[in-house]
């Protein structure tokens, strides 16, 4: 394959000989914006996972408790006459 073509794509874009548009700016800067608009949300999205995790993790061992302490009172109950 050449350089030209395959691997590498367009040759128009991988040279500076490219014709620069004010529509091309434009689409450009768009391009941009977009990503660091979605770029924030995706950060957004992992704290937000992060934050769940942790009430997840927090609401298991809560219910560890919950149920020991169940168990300790049903096993309680049942020892009794």
């Amino acid at each position: 394959m050449s350089a030209t073509t395959g691997e590498l794509g367009d040759q128009a874009a991988w040279t500076s000989t490219a014709e620069v548009t004010t529509g091309t700016v434009a689409e450009k800067e768009r391009l941009v914006r977009e990503f660091m608009t979605l770029q924030s949300g995706m950060a957004a999205l992992q704290e937000r996972l992060a934050t769940v995790r942790r009430e997840c993790t927090q609401a298991e061992s809560e219910n560890d408790m919950l149920r020991a302490y169940v168990d300790g009172i049903t096993k309680n109950m049942a020892s009794k006459p």
